[in-house]
């Protein structure tokens, strides 16, 4: 089995914050322990990933990428701008050194949770729908995962075997396809606000870095079934040192959720980020208000 070395890529504020429930000091469930003494236990066969890929070796090609993240992200974007110039109208407005870190975070994200498909799934979905409104398309995609394959490639040398390279292939593609499903579960008839005026990229103007600070948009529904995938999105967000939380479509949002945002307001000065919760919401003023959290998480309702 091939062991992972500690996380490198991108600064996760985050990391301190824990939503699993741990069954022992050793990080085994108990459930999965194998009894030494059961002289009948029989061999199982090894459950096949459901993207069909050898993990390990996957894993193994994410801790080579670690040890030159730095020149990686930033050779991405340089070769993707050049050999792709049709993508580079979606990045107008955009510090390109706040986006390597995004993409790390992503990275990261896939690598942590490859073993965790629904958790994956739900992540990638919302990633989806925002990059439908960034404007992003299917060859967009696979200019991405052909250009970022290639600078590693460049980069690893050697060591960046054809075996992990194919595995990281398949992940990837597997990602775009599940944003991209994501893009038929928008409703069309759902419009942006009309301040939100578009330019000839086709990509909302509130939707773009503003003082290069990110939107994350929260999605309607925010209680303890979705505290999870949020608190991986704003993993994400915040690795650029800067996030904007957009609260305009909560209908329902309970004191989980709540929660998860005070800490993250509390702790934006020690972790270096800031952090700003913008756009009205009923539901959201009234959960706040009911809690006394509007001191806390510094909004006026």
């Amino acid at each position: 089995m091939t062991t992972r070395k500690k996380n490198i890529i991108g600064h996760d504020p985050l990391a301190w914050i824990s939503l699993d429930d741990e069954d022992d000091q050793t990080g085994v469930n108990a459930s999965e322990k194998v009894n030494t003494s059961d002289k009948n236990t029989s061999k199982k066969k090894p459950v096949q990933h459901p993207f069909g890929i050898d993990v390990d070796s996957f894993l193994l090609g994410y801790d080579l990428i670690q040890d030159q993240a730095g020149e990686i992200f930033a050779n991405f974007y340089k070769d993707l701008f050049n050999d792709y110039s049709e993508v580079k109208p979606l990045f107008d407005g955009v510090d390109i050194k706040n986006q390597e870190k995004k993409l790390a975070g992503a990275i990261g994200l896939l690598a942590d949770n490859i073993n965790d498909v629904d958790k994956l799934t739900t992540v990638l979905s919302a990633l989806g729908k925002s990059h439908q409104q960034y404007g992003a398309k299917e060859e967009h995609y696979t200019a991405v995962e052909n250009t970022l394959l290639a600078v590693i490639k460049k980069q690893i040398g050697r060591k960046w075997t054809k075996k992990i390279s194919a595995n990281w292939a398949t992940v990837l593609s597997k990602a775009a396809e599940v944003m991209l499903d994501a893009y038929n579960e928008i409703d069309d008839t759902i419009e942006l606000e009309s301040s939100s005026s578009t330019d000839d990229t086709g990509i909302a103007e509130n939707d773009k870095v503003d003082d290069e600070s990110e939107v994350l948009y929260l999605e309607a529904r925010q209680d303890i079934s979705t505290v999870s995938e949020l608190l991986d999105s704003l993993k994400i967000h915040i690795n650029t040192g800067q996030v904007k939380i957009d609260i305009s479509r909560v209908t329902r949002i309970d004191a989980s959720c709540l929660q998860l945002l005070y800490l993250l307001v509390r702790d934006a000065d020690i972790s270096n980020y800031q952090i700003e919760i913008t756009g009205t919401s009923e539901a959201f003023d009234r959960s706040v208000f009911l809690l006394g959290m509007s001191n806390m998480l510094k909004v006026a309702v």
